[in-house]
């Protein structure tokens, strides 16, 4: 079938001479470039704490990451920006009884 540039597509995708780069490990993605202080402040930006390592995984089951935290961000809530924490199960029952709603065409 024709792919976006009128070329043929396979299986594994568009074959437009792209090739991704190999999967690295954050510790390596965090190492390139070190020097690059702008570089750095971006990836930390976009990774925020799992740039510091500090991701929370089950111990029993490494491939399931623990949400300790659920914060929405609004442009102009008057009631200011949603945050749950989820440090206990008492947290997950607090939640449940305190739902939020997100109107249509609001910002967040």
């Amino acid at each position: 079938r024709p792919g976006a540039a009128g070329g043929k597509e396979d299986e594994d995708g568009p074959s437009d001479g792209y090739k991704a780069p190999p999967k690295v490990g954050l510790q390596e993605l965090m190492a390139k470039d070190a020097e690059d202080e702008a570089l750095r402040k971006y990836k930390e930006s976009l990774l925020g704490e799992a740039a510091k390592g500090a991701v929370v995984v089950d111990p029993n089951d490494k491939r399931r990451v623990v949400i300790t935290e659920l914060r929405i961000l609004f442009h102009d809530r008057p009631d200011g920006d949603i945050t749950y924490t989820f440090n206990s199960q008492q947290d997950v029952l607090n939640m449940k009884k305190k739902p939020f709603v997100l109107k249509e065409k609001c910002f967040y």
